[in-house]
This record gives structure tokens, sequence and C-alpha cells, in this order.
């Protein structure tokens, strides 16, 4: 046989075609290994996913019961440096308020915590509560403008850590430069609340003489008696 003819009988293989039953046969074995294939591999795929879900779903519960649990502890706990960056965190979302205002509400949670670890007798959490006051505080200083657009958003926030701090001198902590240094703080806005009273038109008398007691504070550096006053006459409009 020549290159010639086997090249054509080569090319009449093409021609031919199985017959039905080998088809039929052949579909049949290919469908039976693709069942068998869902059988004994896609359920144990499946049942891995599930476990992996089941156990996702674990951690997360165990990482929000921790969360919640330090919401409870004070300076000086085991779980409080969760707590801390759970406020942080909320503090970076917050859609309104400045970092002032944000932080001078961290100091008042702070001193109450403090206030609560005396009432206690916690002597061992004492000291981590003070220096969480003390950076807080220079936090809160840093963050102060000299200039607020609302001086009532913030004032209240210093009168209500000064009041707590007096609290707290009671049970025993003195804070004296801290004190100084908030007080020192309050300075310029002190400053632009008298400019703001002096060009005032309708107060009446007794806010005229209350602001010429805030002036003498003023003179004197005694910027948070100065501020509580100056709430007196905005509280009072």
């Amino acid at each position: 046989m020549n290159d010639k003819d086997l090249i054509k009988k080569l090319q009449g293989l093409k021609e031919i075609k199985p017959s039905q039953d080998w088809a039929s046969l052949l579909k049949r074995q290919i469908v039976g290994e693709q069942s068998k294939t869902s059988v004994f591999e896609v359920f144990p795929r499946m049942f891995f996913q599930r476990r992996l879900a089941y156990a996702t779903i674990s951690v997360f519960a165990v990482v929000l019961g921790v969360v919640g649990f330090a919401q409870y502890t004070v300076p000086g706990d085991f779980l409080f440096s969760v707590k801390k960056a759970t406020e942080r965190s909320q503090g970076a979302l917050l859609a309104s308020g400045t970092p002032s205002e944000y932080n001078l509400d961290i100091v008042n949670r702070r001193m109450e915590e403090l206030a609560g670890i005396l009432k206690d007798n916690k002597t061992g959490n004492v000291d981590s509560a003070v220096q969480e006051i003390k950076d807080g505080i220079a936090q809160a200083i840093k963050d102060i403008p000299a200039n607020v657009d609302n001086f009532a958003s913030i004032a209240p926030k210093i009168q209500k850590i000064q009041r707590t701090k007096r609290d707290v001198e009671v049970l025993g902590v003195i804070m004296l430069q801290e004190s100084n240094q908030l007080n020192d703080a309050l300075a310029p806005l002190v400053a632009n609340e008298i400019k703001a009273l002096d060009q005032a038109t309708n107060l009446d008398l007794t806010q005229q003489r209350t602001l010429d007691e805030i002036k003498a504070h003023y003179e004197k550096g005694e910027y948070t008696a100065a501020l509580e006053k100056i709430l007196l006459i905005t509280n009072s409009k």
C-alpha cells in the first residue's frame, strides 16, 4: 500500500459514526461518574464550608463578648485597653462634634472612673486612672481652639471636669498641675467671650455686673471662675 492509498483510508475513517446503542451506553456511564462526584466530593466540601461558617460566627460572638465586657472596666483592669480602642474607633466615626468636644467627654469619663475607683477603694487602679486623666487633659487642651464657633458646647464639658475634679480631691487625689493647665487653656476662650459680651447691646443690669466680675476673674487668671459666670449670662439670654 502506497502513501496515497493510506491517506485515503484514514480520511475515510471520518465518515464512520458510532452506533446509537454504544453512544447511549457511554452517555449513561459519564452521567453516573458525575453523580458519584457530587456525592463523594461536593458533600464534604459543603460540610467544610458550613463548619467554617459556624467557626466564624463563634469567633465573632467571642469578640463581641470581650468588647462588651471591656466597657465595664476601669484604668488598670486587664481589658481596659480594649475599651480605649473601642472609644477611639467611635471617635473616628463621629458624624458631628469636634475632636475637642470628644476628648473633653473622654476626660470626664476618666474622672468619673477615678471617683468610682476611690469610692470602691481599688487602690491598685489609682495610678493608672490618674495617668489616663493626665494624658486625656493634655490631648483635650491641645485640641481646644482659641476661638470656637459654639462656646456653649465646650464650656459645660470643661465645667463638668472641674466639678468632678473637686469630688476626686475630696476623696484624696489632688491634681493641681492638670487643673492649672486646664485653667490656662481657657484664657483665649474667656477673652473672646468677654469681647463678645462687651459688644452686646442687650445685657440687663444684673448681666452687666456679672460681666464686670468676669473681667475681674480674667485679670487675676481665674479663667475657670470666669467661665462659670459666662455660662450664667449665656444661659439667661
